[in-house]
């Protein structure tokens, strides 16, 4: 009887070491789970900074865009302006090299318009994508950190 009492004994002793194990690892857990909880609300709080500034980027892009649309409007309504009336064509016909230098200059200021928003938008995309690549490259660091906590 008192053998059995023993072995009992040992059975709740054995028992209780496992679940201050358990409770120890639950508590570990509790504490780099809190962790990450706080990690991802940084990384959130960078991923909405990054969202403001992107949007802060459209913005300007639109506006440029608009600038740009509102400055070749200018040149159309002065090339309009610039078109002579009937009777001013008796008086004086437009030779066909100012004709020429006209359509030159709208061409020239519409690619220019084109090349300026590509080269602006090129600049946007890159910065997204570094910034993107970014997020991710620290995202995989700092989870290969946790892991490598999780296992120890």
């Amino acid at each position: 009887m008192q053998k059995a009492l023993e072995l009992k004994l040992d059975e709740v002793k054995e028992m209780e070491d496992d679940h201050r194990l358990r409770l120890k690892n639950l508590k570990e857990r509790g504490r780099s789970l809190k962790s990450e909880e706080k990690n991802l609300g940084v990384e959130r709080k960078g991923l909405l900074a990054q969202k403001e500034e992107l949007v802060s980027v459209k913005a300007l892009l639109e506006k440029k865009r608009s600038d740009y649309e509102e400055h070749l409007l200018g040149i159309c309504q002065e090339n309009d302006q610039s078109k002579v009336t009937d009777e001013e064509m008796l008086d004086k016909m437009p030779t066909e090299e100012e004709i020429k230098r006209l359509k030159e200059d709208v061409r020239l200021a519409k690619d220019s318009l084109i090349a300026n928003m590509e080269y602006e938008k090129k600049l946007v995309v890159e910065k997204l994508d570094n910034d993107r690549c970014e997020t991710l490259r620290k995202h995989e660091l700092w989870k290969r950190e946790l892991e490598t906590k999780m296992q120890k």
